[in-house]
Formats: C-alpha cells, structure tokens, sequence
C-alpha cells in the first residue's frame, strides 16, 4: 500500500497558521507520508501575494477596528462574502498546476483563502479531496466555503455551528483541537526551562507577546509590567516587528532602573524558545490568537488577555470561552493589567487553578489525531 500524498495549503497572514501547518507536515512525515506544505498566496500574482498578506499585518497593526468590521460583515453571507470569495478564486488560478503537479490524494488547508479554488480543481479533476483545519474556536463563514470532504476543529461546540450552517456537516467533522509543535505538550519543568533560557529559578516569571506580528501597544503593557510592586521577570517577545523591539530596546535601561521588576526585550523566537518560555512561565500576557492559545493550553501556561494587543473578530470568542472555562482572565487596560498580575502573583493558587484549566481544555495530540484520521479515510 503506498503512502498518501499530502498538499498541506496555509497562507502567510501572521504566524498562526504556519505553525499549525509545520506541525500537521512534522507529524505526517514522521508517519511515512509524502508531504508538501506550500503558501498558498504564492500561486497567484505577486501584486495579491502583498495585498491579502502585508495587508492584513498592516491593518492588524495600525488599524484594528477596521479588521474587526471586515471580519463581522464578512460573516454574513452577503456583498462582501460574495466579492472576497470571488477574490479569492479568481487570484489563485496557478493552484490547478500544482495539483496536476503533485498528485496529491489529500489537499489540508489550514487557511480560508484556497477553498474556492480547490472546489473547482477538485470539480474537474476528480482525484483528490479536501480537508480543512479550522483554527479558531469560531467558525467564521470564510471556513465554510468550497464543500470540503472533511473538518478538523478545535471543539464539539465548533461541530455544531458548522452542522447548523451546513447541515450533515457533523458526520464529516471531527474535534481534534488545533495543532501544534510537540515541544509544547514536552514534560519539562519549570526549573529546567528557566535554567535554558539563563532565567532566574526564584523569581516569578511573566511572558508578554502579541504573536508573530508583534502588533500593538507592547511598551505600554511593558511599562505597566514593570510597575508591579513585587520582584519578578518579565520577557518580552516582539515577534517580527522590529520596530517594536528597536523601541522597547531603546527603553531597557528606562524601565530597568531602580525596580524589583527586570525586563528582558526578544525579538522573534522558533518554535522550540517559545515551546520553553511557555514552560518556563507562570503566566502568559497576550492574545488569544488560534495558535499561540493552543500551544498555551498544550503548556499548561494560564494566559491573561489584555485586549489592547488582541485583534478583533476572531479572537474575541477566543477570549471570551478562555475565560468562561477558567484558563484566562482579561485586562482591558495598563491599569488593570497591572492590578491583575498583582494579584495573581499573591494567589498561587489561582494561577495554579488556571493551569489545570488550561490543561483540561488542550489538545496536544491534535497533529497526531488528524494524521490518524487522514490514514483511516
């Protein structure tokens, strides 16, 4: 019997998606099948490939607000579903050769943006089929588009949104959460992260990120962290954006100097340092990204939303069922941020009651559970 070929589809609009799809090709490789993991924005014109990446990054980091109304009525199957589904297809005419290419048995996207095009691929060519990974606890219309012969999701409740907009879609879905690097679900102990990572073993220890993108307010929320009136570490990962960390830089000494609070600034780290700082941390201050809360969850690392740095739309609802189940609070101001890890830092308790509810609502073997699936359909 011969291993099935698999064409693993994500598009480069931040991180998330790329480290979902480098865990699902890491997992299936391991299991013997012939994998191609591609952008799929690379398969239309350039002049596309900039507009639907670089500016998402740049509406997510200067504008917010305006990604959050597109991402609302954009849910409503209505003019502007209509014309970025059109967008969509006619833009990405160049995967039909890269199917006919590669013969794949199995087309996985970990992104809305190729599903209107593989619909009509697979129309025509009659040889392949298409699975979706939703990477987001809501499933916004974007994922519904194109028929695909399969949905992994992160949760039983997302099954049931997509079986009442699609009806029967539940018998093709199954609930394997959202996949991640196995180093995050790696047993390792705190004392032996911090001791990687040259960080202090007695001190309490706070990572503060606002994903790949680096977007919004983070010498702000940094100031506010270095205000807290207890000893600590905080690190600071600036993801791609390095003008966020030239500027948290050019304050180090600033923020440093005469506190019980020391900052540490990182620009972007792998895969495996974020899996360690994770480990290493007794509290994630973020947001709520599909990705970065899943490879939190698989950690074990409570995580503290401060919505300043969240984007709205998808990771609304993120925040919202974090907190509901007990893995996260949220702080919506510096204010209030600080007030929180405060408070968090006197209640080991608590933090430790997050922990457990964090690990309750993971999915480390997510990657492994869709391989499996893939191999038995």
């Amino acid at each position: 019997m011969t291993s099935p070929r698999i064409l693993v589809l994500w598009a480069s609009t931040g991180n998330g998606h790329i480290s979902v799809s480098r865990a699902l090709e890491t997992e299936m490789c391991a299991h013997g099948m012939e994998v191609l993991s591609v952008d799929a924005l690379d398969y239309g014109p350039g002049g596309h490939h900039t507009w639907y990446g670089d500016g998402y990054e740049i509406l997510v980091r200067r504008w917010p607000w305006l990604w959050g109304f597109l991402y609302r009525i954009s849910d409503d199957i209505g003019f502007m579903f209509h014309i970025q589904t059109v967008l969509d297809y006619f833009f990405l005419g160049g995967l039909e050769t890269l199917v006919r290419r590669f013969q794949p048995d199995w087309v996985i996207c970990t992104h809305s943006v190729p599903q209107p095009r593989l619909e009509q691929v697979r129309a025509r060519l009659k040889n392949f089929r298409v699975a979706v990974v939703v990477t987001d606890f809501y499933p916004h219309s974007m994922w519904r588009r194109g028929k695909p012969d399969h949905f992994f999701v992160p949760l039983e409740w997302t099954r049931q949104q997509l079986d009442d907009w699609l009806p029967g879609c539940a018998a093709c879905t199954s609930v394997t959460g959202i996949p991640t690097h196995a180093r995050f679900a790696t047993v390792q102990s705190r004392c032996a992260a911090r001791d990687a990572l040259l960080l202090d073993q007695e001190s309490p220890t706070l990572l503060l990120t606002s994903g790949g993108i680096g977007g919004g307010p983070l010498l702000a929320a940094a100031r506010a962290l270095a205000t807290i009136p207890r000893k600590c570490q905080v690190v600071v990962v600036c993801g791609r954006n390095e003008g966020a960390h030239r500027t948290l830089m050019a304050h180090l000494a600033e923020l440093n100097a005469g506190r019980t609070v020391n900052l540490r600034f990182d620009g972007y780290v792998p895969v495996e340092t974020m899996a360690t700082l994770m480990h290493a941390s007794d509290l994630l201050i973020g947001k709520p990204g599909g990705a970065t809360m899943a490879e939190a969850l698989a950690s074990g690392c409570p995580l503290l939303i401060y919505t300043p740095l969240m984007i709205p739309g998808q990771e609304e609802f993120n925040a919202e069922l974090l907190q509901r189940e007990g893995a996260g609070l949220v702080a919506r101001k510096p204010e209030e941020l600080r007030t929180a890890v405060t408070e968090l830092l006197e209640a080991p308790q608590r933090v430790e009651a997050m922990r457990a509810a964090a690990r309750r609502l993971a999915r480390p073997d997510a990657a492994a559970e869709i391989t499996r699936i893939i191999e038995q359909l």
